[in-house]
């Protein structure tokens, strides 16, 4: 051949033969699901009741509250809580379960692309709830899934133990186990592959905790632990990442 085909991977930027290599990024929006804040109110015993949440997210970002309270013996749907808003955003309602042991509510709401900032999560309420007393957390994460986030859910209450686990199918890589409830003593602290974000003190102690890390496919369970011999009340959910591993 007259000439010479040369390919270079690697090309020499001086006489030192110095050698550059590319450096890849990702996108904010390609990276895994990351923990962002939470944020607890107190005790109310009014129709409405707000605290304010504090989001950095902005990369597929997510919110969900987790309302605790009220009575299961008043209340035996958990229909008690009319509505949930943040930034006077309506949230979707997504679990409500009536945790007969601890004979508390436990419901969950979320959504998706919450405003970044300090904004108000505002709980609306029957006369009902509100003369039993409720209270709400709130957690914010990044890399979440905008659309059919929820990848599944699972619920379960006990008397007289001293933890509730509960475990949950996994149904998508990558995805984030999420868990929330109350017990009636306090002390919550985290069991096997359990961070606990917060408590917030109704009905004793409300707590969030999370996997913390991403998941295989199947089930995984969370576990929560009291201050001593407790009932309990809990619901676990899944959601996905705005992309699969």
């Amino acid at each position: 051949m007259d000439s010479k085909l040369i390919l270079c991977i690697f090309c020499a930027a001086s006489a030192s033969s110095q050698i550059f290599t590319p450096i890849l990024t990702r996108h904010p929006s390609s990276l895994p699901i990351v923990y962002d804040a939470v944020s607890t109110s107190g005790v109310f015993h009014a129709t409405t009741g707000s605290w304010s949440h504090t989001s950095t997210s902005s990369a597929n970002s997510f919110m969900m509250v987790f309302v605790t309270g009220d009575s299961v013996s008043s209340d035996a749907s958990c229909t008690h809580t009319t509505g949930v808003t943040y930034n006077s955003v309506a949230m979707t309602p997504y679990v409500a379960y009536p945790g007969v042991a601890a004979n508390r509510c436990v419901e969950v709401y979320y959504l998706a692309s919450p405003s970044s900032g300090s904004h108000s999560v505002t709980i609306t309420a029957t006369a009902g709830q509100a003369g039993n007393g409720y209270g709400g957390m709130a957690v914010t994460y990044s890399g979440v899934a905008q659309s059919s986030t929820m990848d599944g859910n699972n619920t379960g209450d006990a008397s007289s133990v001293t933890s509730l686990t509960l475990s949950e199918v996994v149904g998508t890589t990558g995805a984030w186990q999420v868990y929330g409830g109350l017990n009636s003593v306090g002390a919550n602290s985290a069991g096997a592959a359990t961070t606990v974000r917060t408590g917030n003190g109704v009905f004793a102690s409300s707590w969030i905790a999370d996997s913390n890390s991403a998941l295989t496919t199947g089930s995984h369970s969370l576990q929560v632990l009291a201050g001593g011999t407790a009932n309990f009340s809990g619901v676990i959910v899944s959601i996905k990442p705005a992309v699969i591993p």
